[in-house]
């Protein structure tokens, strides 16, 4: 089809070319109308043809290029809610084996800690309805979840969130803090004497700072790895800026873009 846009205005240009040398030569036909006519009506035959023949394969193409931009977003579409998807099922499971623990130890938290679990999973559910989530919401949501982990770890865990409210109607994929912090809390240490600190803060320029100290736990180093591919996989999808992530050795961090609801970072 690119060649087709190459040569095609040069196939035009032909018969273009006969009937404005007839013009020019208008005087040396006066005793050969007979070609005269005969050639103007050959040209404007073959530019009339070559021009529908030229229309009608830009028309096909065109449509070729909204099928497959409606079958890529489609694709993109499948993926992203296949992402969306992994997250529940494994969030669940550490849920139950929390609920577990504090039946046996305090029925009383059991109890607080279902009916956060029941809030927290309720949006959890909503929010695959989504490709986009604000920032407010969010933030309503993963303190729900600190709620759930306090209540677990106590003084082992503890998290600060510093967020000026001018940030509060950007936009972000849903549950993307949940995952990081789902990260921090299952590859690393929490006890009392080692508690771990997680904060939530946001840049001047509206990027959105989560930290954690690091004292890991003795794992495979590509668990670690799911976690943030999912991420990045979730932000490439739907065309934003990849998450800056670095790794000091005290504190891992993972920057992320904010997107404006005018649809600029």
């Amino acid at each position: 089809m690119k060649t087709l846009h190459n040569i095609w205005p040069r196939i035009i240009g032909i018969p273009v070319s006969v009937l404005l040398l007839n013009l020019l030569w208008l005087e040396t036909y006066q005793h050969h109308w007979g070609i005269y006519a005969a050639t103007s009506l050959a040209a404007i035959v073959v530019l009339v043809l070559v021009s529908e023949f030229a229309l009608r394969s830009l028309k096909a193409y065109g449509e070729r290029i909204r099928e497959d931009e409606a079958l890529k977003k489609v694709s993109l579409q499948s993926q992203f809610d296949c992402l969306k998807t992994h997250i529940n099922p494994h969030f669940l499971f550490n849920s139950l084996n929390s609920l577990s623990v504090l039946i046996a130890e305090d029925k009383t938290k059991a109890e607080n800690f279902l009916d956060e679990l029941s809030t927290v999973y309720r949006y959890m559910l909503q929010s695959h309805a989504c490709d986009l989530m604000t920032l407010r919401t969010e933030l309503t949501f993963i303190r729900a979840y600190f709620s759930l982990m306090k209540t677990r770890y106590g003084n082992a865990i503890d998290f600060s969130i510093d967020v000026d409210d001018r940030h509060l109607d950007t936009l972000l994929p849903p549950l993307t803090l949940h995952i990081l912090v789902e990260n921090a809390i299952r590859h690393n240490i929490i006890l009392a004497e080692q508690p771990l600190l997680i904060t939530i803060n946001a840049t001047a320029d509206g990027q959105l700072v989560v930290c954690n100290n690091i004292q890991r736990k003795p794992l495979k180093a590509n668990t670690l790895q799911v976690g943030l591919d999912n991420i990045s996989s979730r932000f490439r999808l739907l065309h934003l800026p990849q998450p800056a992530i670095s790794d000091n050795g005290q504190s891992f961090t993972v920057q992320l873009p904010l997107l404006q609801k005018s649809g600029t970072i």
